[in-house]
């Protein structure tokens, strides 16, 4: 969850930019992992489609993450103060979900 992240921009909070996966998709994918070991795993099809864009047009896709990444991972509404960053200490808070508003949480990936 990116509240639990430090934050080293100046905004008052961080999201993640859609489509956000529910932490038991990411849980089972970790899962998976740990018994089919890979080289590589993605996820959810937007990882699959950047990681495609990448291959195919890296400097083109490096330009795009450039101009996109910070806006579409900022925002304006800081959230709970206990859920901001654990970089140096666990977060006391056990959620694993986002207090922020309008974080919808995708149940499944067709990759995993």
């Amino acid at each position: 969850m990116s509240e639990h992240a430090k934050l080293e921009w100046n905004a008052p909070g961080t999201r993640l930019p859609p489509p956000v996966y529910d932490p038991r998709v990411v849980a089972r994918a970790i899962c998976f992992a740990c018994e089919h070991p890979r080289r590589d795993l993605v996820v959810g099809g937007g990882g699959a489609a950047i990681a495609l864009a990448g291959n195919l047009f890296p400097r083109l896709t490096d330009l795009a993450m450039e101009r996109i990444g910070r806006p579409s991972q900022t925002t304006a509404e800081a959230g709970r103060a206990a859920m901001r960053d654990n970089l140096h200490a666990p977060a006391q808070d056990g959620d694993t979900h986002s207090s922020l508003s309008g974080v919808p949480n995708r149940r499944n990936s067709l990759l995993l």
